[in-house]
Formats: structure tokens, sequence, C-alpha cells
């Protein structure tokens, strides 16, 4: 750890969704896990959605259980997002939704199958020109993995064209969560972090 104090983020200001990046793993983790799965609870439960919506509330559901640790759930929930969104040609939200399910890979310690993933994703970002704000997500997961994979080099230069995007659409959360893992990724580099 780099001993300053995590940043805590959450859903949309939704109280109990409360959350932080690990220095050293950069895996996120609900500050308050029961409060998180209530949360969750309470969004697979909300009714009147339409196909699309229910199945987005699904995504980021089976995200806030897989902060929470649960992540037999949350696999479940983000697979079945990922179906529906699917076959709903809901093009962004699957892609977000593989997205947040490779967390629940390298949650498991499948960081091989989580690259593969992501590597497809950005593939078919880049081809379908999608927003690049959904290019600049799948590229940090994308370098995240890399890191977690020990393939330094790759996962620098992921991040680096996340930062780059990122910085571009002024998000300053998301600017800061790129520069955490360069952080991290320059510390495992030079041998500090390991």
């Amino acid at each position: 750890m780099t001993g300053k104090a995590p940043r805590v983020m959450d859903f949309n200001g939704l109280p109990g969704t409360e959350h932080v990046i690990d220095d050293d793993t950069l895996a996120r983790r609900a500050l308050n896990p029961a409060a998180m799965r209530k949360q969750a609870e309470a969004l697979l439960a909300r009714e009147g959605k339409d196909a699309a919506a229910q199945a987005r509330a699904q995504s980021q559901a089976g995200l806030m259980l897989l902060y929470a640790g649960d992540i037999d759930r949350a696999e479940a929930w983000l697979r079945r997002a990922m179906e529906d969104l699917a076959r709903l040609a809901d093009a962004g939200g699957h892609c977000a939704a593989v997205i947040r399910w490779t967390q629940a890979l390298e949650a498991r310690g499948l960081w091989q199958a989580s690259i593969n993933a992501l590597e497809e994703q950005e593939a078919r970002i880049r081809q379908h020109a999608a927003p690049l704000a959904l290019l600049g997500f799948a590229l940090q997961h994308l370098g995240k993995a890399r890191l977690g994979a020990g393939y330094l080099a790759e996962a620098e230069s992921a991040l680096r064209e996340a930062l780059l995007l990122r910085e571009a659409a002024g998000d300053e959360e998301l600017i800061a969560s790129s520069r955490q893992a360069l952080r991290a990724a320059a510390r495992r580099r030079d041998g500090l972090g390991i």
C-alpha cells in the first residue's frame, strides 16, 4: 500500500455502496459488504423497467455483489445480464456487462480468460467506432488484467491509452482511477510493490 488513504467512491451517491480500490491489487471492495448487498438486492427487486433497463440493472447489481465479495452471485447476475443484453441487441450494455464480468474472472484468478474477453471487447469497440468512453473503460480493465497476469509493458500501454481517453473526456474520478492503476504498474515494474 502507498500509505495514502484510499479514495472512497459509490454508485451515483447511493448510500451503502461506498467502495475503494486497493492500491496494489486494484480490486474494488465494499466498505460495508452487507449494505452493498442490500442495495444490489433492492436494485434487482425494482419493477416497471423495460427489458433493457432491467438487464442493465442486473449488470450493475452484479458488480455491486462482486464488490461485496459475493463472487458466485455476482457472476450469475452478470452472465444473465450479458445474455439478456446480447438478445436485446444492446451492444453498449452488453460490452459493459462483459467488462464487469471479467472482474469476477479476476477475483477467481482467471487472468488470461479476463484478458481474452477484454481484448475481444476492445476489438469490437474499435471496429464499430463505439463511444470513446466505452473504449477507455475496456482499456482500463484490460490494463488491470494484464497487470494482474504480470504483463507489465502491455498493461502500461493499455492504461496509458485509457488515461488519455479519460483526460480528453474530463471525468476526474476515471482519471484518478487510471492514474492509480499506472502507479501500481510502475511500482511492480520497479520492484516496489511485489
